[in-house]
């Protein structure tokens, strides 16, 4: 199984009285040094939302109002480990949807431009768009 850039998935939290969190995937493991992949997830915009990147809800099924992407607590996740659960783990599943390659790019984009990404998730996403640009 491979997962990359523009797969999407949910994490369903048994339990939990919320909707499952659904992750975009935004790198993939040709630019990583330890087998991770970034996963970003959007958020209703509200007030003091990172606006790096803006989705709105003509630009992903199941997306109603405007969300921000939130790039201060993605997700790295072990890619092997990944692929493993949404084979094996019912909490784990691939979304039906696609993200679109131009959705995709403007949240790589959205990336590079938030003040809120870490130093190291930034070198991945300008790794990730200078394989895509060769």
């Amino acid at each position: 199984m491979t997962v990359g850039p523009g797969d999407t998935f949910f994490i369903h939290v048994p339990g939990a009285r919320r909707d499952p969190i659904h992750y975009f995937v935004l790198t993939s493991l040709e630019v990583s040094t330890n087998g991770t992949l970034l996963c970003v997830y959007l958020k209703p915009l509200r007030l003091g939302s990172d606006t790096s990147c803006v989705v709105g809800p003509d630009e992903y099924p199941g997306v109603m109002e405007d969300h921000a992407v939130e790039y201060g607590d993605p997700s790295l996740a072990d890619f092997y480990a990944l692929a493993e659960a949404l084979e094996n783990n019912p909490d784990v599943t691939w979304s039906s949807q696609e993200c679109s390659p131009e959705l995709l790019r403007r949240m790589q984009e959205g990336a590079l431009k938030s003040e809120y990404i870490s130093p190291r998730n930034h070198k991945l996403v300008e790794a990730e768009l200078a394989r895509l640009d060769s």
